[in-house]
């Protein structure tokens, strides 16, 4: 009887190690992530796969290695926020994919994160747009506050058309915020959100 105790002591002791030790792992994992900008979890996706990439690809660089010279990944840190991508098997119904990003002109855009990858140096997403439909106080234009609102509602609210337009090559430090998406039929309506609220 002795023995049967001492083994369910062990055991006990044994499996107290193991969370113990998982949740440090875990613990350093997050906080590599919180320090380590850049890309990170690469896919199984082969680039020539994905023919957006494979264009891009030939009109940047002359080399015939474009599995090695480019990598994909499904996850990001950018300014210590995690961004996912649509090829993220766990995104589940996490919409930290969904992005405010602009371009060298400084244009606003909106767009859904495809996939991240890297090519030499440098981190980027590939990015489906979704160009602006029309100002979201036009909206409320026949309402006698539409002069008072307009500016306050067209910086936190934006119209877009419901289909995406085009693929953008977007490098990491272009990307601004997550967006809480809102769908309709023929529209759908963003807002960024601060990373202050960020759920991962």
């Amino acid at each position: 009887m002795v023995l049967v105790t001492g083994e369910i002591y062990w055991f006990t002791i044994s499996m107290l190690i193991d969370f113990a030790l998982q949740k440090i792992i875990n613990q350093q994992e997050v906080d590599n992530g919180k320090r380590n900008e850049g890309a990170f979890d690469i896919t199984r996706l082969s680039i020539n796969n994905i023919d957006e990439l494979l264009s891009w690809h030939k009109r940047v660089c002359d080399c015939n290695q474009t599995a090695t010279c480019i990598i994909i990944y499904h996850r990001c840190v950018i300014k210590n926020q995690t961004y996912h991508s649509l090829s993220y098997p766990k995104r589940q119904s996490t919409n930290s994919y969904f992005v405010k990003y602009t371009n060298d002109r400084r244009d606003t855009l909106f767009g859904a994160i495809e996939l991240f990858f890297t090519y030499k140096n440098s981190t980027l997403a590939l990015i489906n747009n979704y160009p602006n439909e029309h100002l979201f106080s036009d909206v409320f234009a026949s309402s006698s506050y539409h002069s008072s609102l307009s500016k306050y509602i067209n910086t936190y609210f934006y119209l877009l058309q419901a289909k995406p337009s085009s693929f953008h090559y977007v490098p990491i430090h272009k990307i601004l915020n997550i967006c809480v998406v809102f769908e309709k039929d023929d529209f759908i309506i963003v807002t960024p959100i601060s990373p202050v609220y960020e759920h991962d």
